[in-house]
């Protein structure tokens, strides 16, 4: 795949093609400082998983960590089959949040589902900690989650996905690139 908004990020590309495919990884975190295209590479794994057949959520973290969950649930009720899998709790009025969104995503699926979630570190603690223990039981289900995030900020934690992929800023070369791309007007003396 290649995108003229990313630039030098052929390995992170490769690396969310192998996860969308992936029948083993369920959650992928972008980890990297503002600015590095983690919302760019979210993005583009949203735009594989939706040529592979995936039904697409974009969770949005400046609604607040309530909303974000409900909306959560609410992608998860919508892209769920009518029918009920023997052997998975399907009690949406649970009183715990995480045994609710756990029972959804468990649900069958007429198409594989991908969250993705900008911004993660956003989310206050309880919403983080529910993501987290949702994250971590997605094995076995047709939903996959791709949350962005600032490295050594609150968001999900290393261990509750199953890949972590360090986004870092362009290199001289590949910043030459990029604004030689998409800035075409400027000469090489104003690029610097």
């Amino acid at each position: 795949m290649v995108s003229h908004t990313l630039t030098a990020r052929d390995r992170l590309l490769a690396s969310l093609s192998s996860f969308v495919s992936s029948p083993t990884d369920h959650s992928i975190a972008l980890v990297g400082a503002p600015g590095t295209g983690r919302t760019a590479l979210l993005a583009a794994a949203e735009r594989m998983a939706s040529e592979a057949g995936y039904r697409l959520a974009r969770l949005n973290t400046r609604a607040g960590s309530e909303s974000v969950l409900t909306e959560l649930a609410a992608h998860l009720r919508e892209s769920a089959t009518s029918e009920h899998h023997s052997g998975i709790v399907t009690n949406d009025n649970a009183d715990d949040p995480r045994q609710t969104l756990l029972s959804l995503a468990r649900r069958p699926r007429s198409h594989s589902l991908l969250i993705g979630l900008d911004d993660a570190d956003r989310l206050d603690d309880d919403a983080a900690q529910t993501l987290s223990y949702l994250s971590r039981r997605l094995t076995g289900s047709s939903v996959k989650l791709v949350t962005t995030c600032v490295p050594g900020v609150a968001g999900l934690p290393s261990h509750a996905v199953d890949v972590a992929l360090a986004v870092h800023p362009l290199d001289a070369a590949a910043s030459e690139d990029f604004l030689r791309l998409h800035f075409l007007s400027l000469d090489s003396d104003d690029r610097r």
